[in-house]
């Protein structure tokens, strides 16, 4: 009652986060004494009431309440109204949850080994393996620089609320700006008498300002990048930064001077000398602490308070100048950079040491930088090595660039989140691309994804991208887990077995494994290929996995659990490699379709080929049964749709229909309907990849559809309902087909091995329906014809009378 009445909960997410709390030692040792008490296995029924029981014990204090009574079940029924307590059936279903996790063989009892190995693995999934806040690689990005650069890039700056990337050059009195998706030139802004040295953007004022060694501050309109204003300065500034709380623009100069400026009346406001014995190199406004940073050749990094333009904090531990700073909003943290080989990071909030020194640079350092929202942090040195931080843990998670991607002499860089990829600056631009899980909105994976699927069982789609198997949650299509590497080469096929609670992959070396859902443990290895595995599919309601490769091979074997795999059938019948297969319970029929444009039809009840179409014009590159209708649907390369009949239909092995995939339909239904095509079509068809029947629940109007998918992207939904009215095609009665198809094979049978025998038969007997009529002299019963189907006489060859009668009587009977 329990199982009937939670089966919809335990289809939920995740039924095992509940239990998992309460799974405390006390009673996982309970639950270990009821395993070895059974003798170390327990049904499904054994386990809820034993899970129930130990967790009940170790919480019956904490619970409290009116009195309480147990069933035989395991769950409490109050004593006032006898109705079950709505808590304790929450946690039955999710104990039935559990049990399922755990029986990924669905063989109906789990050992003690196999739930511990289970609790084990629900530990390691949520390891660094299994995260989707992972931190990944950044790889070289297919976009280069087109543009032409006189001079080293000296500084880059990305502008956020422009989307726009300043490329600030050596000598040069013009600074260019850049479009940053496409790494195009949108214009280049001149107007300085020096050399400009470094910007940053003003925010409300749509400006962005930019210092020179022409000791001015330029303001530009972003608008159209028109001078609004020109501030004089005393010294050569070479940073600056803007405080949107006191709405005032702050620079370091050349001296260790650090200025305060009003935009308003375009003046000095303020200004401190004499805190910094050297050049002030970077600015870096702390809004979390309402503290500026500013990073001197002098060593020392200095926090100040904007107000009062005095120094609060100095941090001290650089053995050489500093010239980058960034800040993390998320783990609150300071980092520094600068002519040392190490990258430090600070506490603000204690001035004493560094917290970390993130070493393994073995040149200068020219920047560092985090990405807002994650733990990434990016330091980079003069010889273009760049190395990506965890700032969970500071430990080096990739290490790349360098003299092989000339960007050797690299001078600065910066991050771009939007666009998630970093850009760096030298000789020439160079980006990076971030090679995220979810790869952004637009995408799923940015390695291509090779098979998806989905597992109504948990209301998950799980999709397989090179070697990594990623989940998402039907409900809100988020991504929650990532299994990495779980296979040892490329993955190529993939589908899920029948209960939902494991996955099987091939791939490239033509191995095929039972993984499972929860942690990507391989469980079962099965026969190799000797190619690599194109398609895999399991015979529901068995036990048997069907596996394909692109050597023409395909393999029939089982898959009992713990115990190893069995070869039951392999065929050779493609010339070549074999595309795509489906399988249907139903109709017990496996059609494979290969490159050699056939398609074999197998029979799973004797394993033997059954049917072979080998006169297709194209590649087959889909199959997929109707098998309510005793159809095949069946899509090659050329762009062409053909539907077929097969067993047990009177009319098996006939093309009922065909299509052309065309680029341009009016209207689908209609071209469905035709009955020919022309054969001089204006547009050559688009090569078909996929097809798949949906049939629609019971209970609903059965209008099947027929979806294809196109070498062009493009997904078609099919009605084929006029075509079903027009050719009379409905649902079959298969165990009437099947019984009809089985008495003509044994009238087939019987005329070819026994039709000798009646020409030396003395003496015949004839039946009409539910009538005998004996002729004399029959001895002994020899054989039978069965009826004819509009259930006309049949004739038997006797030899006994009442051995005949009684057949006569059981055919009618059946009939």
């Amino acid at each position: 009652a329990v199982e009937d009445g939670s089966a919809s909960s335990s289809r939920g997410k995740a039924p095992t986060d509940q239990v998992m709390t309460s799974l405390s030692a006390e009673v996982l040792e309970a639950a270990k004494e009821e395993f070895m008490a059974r003798g170390g296995a327990l049904s499904l029924d054994e386990f809820v009431k034993a899970t129930l029981r130990c967790m009940d014990a170790a919480d019956r204090e904490a619970r409290g309440g009116g009195p309480m009574r147990k069933s035989a079940s395991g769950i409490r029924f109050h004593a006032s109204n006898s109705g079950p307590d709505p808590a304790d059936v929450d946690r039955a279903a999710a104990v039935i949850g559990l049990f399922r996790s755990v029986d990924v063989h669905g063989e109906g009892s789990i050992s003690w080994e196999e739930m511990s190995n289970y609790l084990i693995e629900a530990g390691l999934s949520g390891s660094e393996q299994f995260t989707v806040d992972s931190i990944k690689t950044y790889e070289p990005s297919p976009i280069a620089d087109q543009s032409k650069h006189e001079n080293n890039v000296e500084r880059l700056v990305y502008v956020q609320p422009l989307d726009t990337l300043v490329c600030l050059s050596q000598s040069s009195r013009s600074f260019r700006l850049y479009e940053p998706h496409r790494l195009t030139l949108k214009q280049e802004v001149a107007g300085h008498r020096g050399s400009v040295i470094n910007c940053c953007y003003i925010e409300g004022w749509n400006q962005l300002a930019t210092t020179s060694a022409d000791m001015t501050i330029c303001m530009w309109d972003t608008m159209n990048y028109v001078l609004r204003n020109r501030i004089t300065t005393k010294d050569v500034q070479l940073c600056a930064e803007w405080d949107a709380s006191s709405r005032s623009l702050f620079s370091g100069s050349i001296d260790g001077t650090l200025s305060r400026w009003s935009l308003e009346h375009m003046c000095l406001a303020d200004a401190r000398r004499g805190q910094h014995k050297k050049a002030i190199n970077d600015l870096l406004m702390v809004d979390d602490i309402g503290l500026l940073a500013s990073a001197s050749s002098d060593g020392s990094i200095l926090m100040w308070d904007t107000e009062l333009m005095r120094p609060k904090k100095a941090f001290k531990g650089h053995k050489k100048g500093t010239f980058s700073l960034a800040y993390s909003n998320e783990y609150r943290c300071l980092l520094t950079a600068g002519l040392d080989q190490e990258a430090l990071v600070w506490n603000p909030y204690v001035e004493r040491v560094p917290i970390f020194r993130l070493r393994g640079h073995t040149h200068s350092l020219c920047g560092i930088a985090v990405v807002p929202g994650t733990p990434q942090i990016l330091s980079a040195d003069v010889a273009g090595t760049f190395r990506l931080w965890d700032m969970r843990n500071f430990r080096c998670v990739q290490s790349f660039g360098g003299p092989d991607t000339r960007g050797n002499d690299l001078n600065s860089f910066c991050m771009m989140p939007p666009h998630r990829r970093l850009v760096a600056g030298g000789c020439r631009l160079m980006m990076y691309d971030y090679m995220d899980e979810a790869g952004g909105e637009s995408i799923t994976d940015t390695k291509g994804v090779a098979d998806s699927l989905y597992n109504p069982h948990v209301g998950e789609f799980y999709t397989v991208s090179k070697r990594t198997v990623k989940a998402w949650s039907a409900d809100s299509g988020v991504l929650f887990k990532v299994m990495r590497d779980i296979a040892k080469q490329e993955i190529t096929a993939a589908c899920l077995a029948d209960i939902g609670h494991k996955m099987y992959l091939g791939d490239a070396a033509g191995r095929v494994a039972a993984h499972s859902l929860n942690t990507g443990r391989v469980l079962t290895e099965f026969f190799h290929h000797a190619s690599d595995i194109s398609s895999l599919a399991v015979w529901r309601g068995t036990k048997m996995l069907i596996s394909s490769s692109w050597d023409g091979v395909v393999k029939v074997q089982t898959d009992m659990g713990s115990r190893k795999p069995q070869m039951k059938a392999e065929f050779h019948h493609h010339r070549d490699g074999v595309s795509c297969l489906s399988c249907s319970p139903e109709l017990m029929l496996l059609a494979t379709g290969g490159t050699d444009m056939q398609v074999c039809v197998y029979d799973l009840k004797t394993l033997k080929l059954e049917k072979r179409f080998d006169k297709l014009p194209h590649v087959v590159a889909g199959l997929d049964f109707l098998s309510a209708r005793c159809l095949l649907a069946v899509a090659d390369q050329g762009g062409l749709l053909s539907l077929w009949r097969v067993r047990p239909h009177p009319d098996k092995w006939t093309r009922v229909h065909y299509l052309r995939n065309a680029l341009i339909m009016p209207s689908l239904g209609r071209e469905l309907q035709l009955a020919r095509i022309p054969e001089a079509p204006q547009r050559p068809p688009i090569p078909l990849s996929a097809v798949l029947f949906a049939v629609p629940p019971p209970g609903e109007p059965q209008e099947p559809r027929l979806y294809t998918a196109d070498t062009k992207g493009r997904l078609r939904c099919w009605d084929i309902t006029p075509l079903c009215e027009r050719r009379e095609i409905v649902d079959c009665d298969l165990p009437a087909l099947f019984e009809q198809e089985r008495v003509m094979q044994l009238r087939r049978a019987q005329g070819g091995h026994y039709g000798h025998y009646l020409k030396h038969v003395s003496s015949m007997v004839a039946f009409d329906t539910g009538l005998a009529q004996q002729t004399p002299g029959a001895r002994g019963h020899k054989s039978v014809a069965n009826p004819e189907p509009d259930g006309g006489a049949f004739i038997t060859a006797l030899g006994d009378e009442e051995a005949a009668c009684k057949a006569v009587h059981r055919d009618a009977r059946r009939r």
